[in-house]
């Protein structure tokens, strides 16, 4: 059982890591000044959840006006919570030590320098984020491809405003100040992360119609429903490349009907899918798949030239489990179309012990 002293270091050490990264990153957004013609720009950071609405604001607010919005055409936001409280998690769960609460924005705000209480600047919180956002975030008129990674992300076919996500869903905003963007990739894991239990506010005016101009997406998340998928195509009617996939492949209990909507999607050309798997059934045989991919091409996907698979097989017996890919390429001829299959075509690539996944 750790002493009180030890863990007292430990929360020392916090302090000093966040004046550290707060630092950094004040550094880091003022050098974007010095380099006016970036086209690719990858901000990552960890930010302790009362302080996570200014670190992005605060980036955002010393971008405004530089150079760098004009030429910039890729983003990558990578965004860490709390990284260094974790590290005392298996204390919590070892022992009947209480840990003490965390810190509030003033509390770290108090023990910065100056010029780091200066770059954050007063406290924000999820009901007043909106309305700074948009008075803050820069214009990206060249921007075409931007990538989003963080716990409790609402993923694009979700609703904004649904109060699990009402804390995150400002991390789309830049999006709508970019009106050449065409490829978006967002990567999320739905958790319970600390100090995401209250409510707030998400106005989804805000973001405007950005989702219907996307071509080109990738979602990969801890869960995928049949409700996802409806919203999904609605929202992004001209897409022309899907991937969607789960963290670590997790298994879906999704059917081909649940796949029915990419039916509407004219222009797809590419599509990834994770493997089906009915609930009491278990996965989808390939030739079944080749079937229901001949549907789809058949229903009016005139230009689908690639259709991709994703599962897993797990062994009862061994206690372990094997990726499996199956690639359907379309070859179209005068008389109709032709499938070219690659990967686990037979039931045995796929099938566990028990004939299910």
């Amino acid at each position: 059982m750790p002493r009180s002293n030890d863990i007292d270091e430990s929360f020392r050490d916090i302090e000093i890591d966040f004046e550290a990264l707060v630092t950094n990153i004040r550094i880091s957004t003022m050098a974007l000044k010095l380099f006016p013609n970036v086209q690719e720009l990858y901000i990552s950071y960890m930010a302790p959840h009362n302080c996570e609405f200014n670190i992005y604001t605060a980036i955002l607010r010393g971008m405004l006006g530089s150079p760098i919005c004009d030429s910039l055409q890729q983003l990558e936001l990578q965004i860490t919570r709390e990284r260094n409280v974790r590290k005392l998690t298996h204390y919590w769960c070892a022992t009947d030590w209480v840990p003490p609460a965390d810190p509030s924005y003033l509390e770290f705000y108090a023990k910065l320098s100056p010029e780091n209480q200066e770059f954050l600047g007063k406290e924000q919180n999820n009901f007043t984020i909106n309305k700074i956002m948009s008075e803050i975030v820069p214009k990206f008129p060249a921007l075409t491809e931007a990538r989003i990674v963080a716990h409790n992300l609402p993923m694009p076919m979700e609703s904004f405003s649904d109060p699990r996500f009402e804390k995150t869903a400002f991390y789309y905003l830049p999006l709508s100040f970019a009106p050449k963007l065409e490829k978006l990739q967002i990567e999320t894991e739905k958790c319970q992360v600390q100090g995401y239990e209250g409510k707030g506010w998400f106005d989804n005016r805000l973001f405007g119609d950005i989702l219907s101009r996307i071509k080109d997406l990738r979602v990969i998340s801890s869960h995928l429903e049949g409700k996802d998928i409806i919203t999904l195509v609605a929202k992004f009617p001209h897409l022309q490349h899907l991937d969607l996939q789960t963290i670590k492949r997790i298994p879906l209990f999704l059917t081909t009907e649940d796949y029915a909507p990419f039916g509407k999607l004219r222009n797809l050309g590419y599509v990834r899918l994770p493997w089906p798997s009915p609930r009491r059934s278990g996965s989808i045989p390939a030739e079944v798949m080749r079937k229901w991919v001949i549907g789809m091409i058949n229903s009016g996907l005139d230009r689908l030239q690639t259709v991709e698979l994703l599962g897993s097989r797990y062994s009862a017996s061994r206690y372990e489990r094997a990726d499996i890919d199956l690639q359907f390429s379309v070859q179209r001829t005068e008389k109709g179309c032709l499938l070219d299959m690659w990967g686990a075509t037979s039931k045995a690539d796929y099938a566990d012990d028990k004939g299910r996944y």
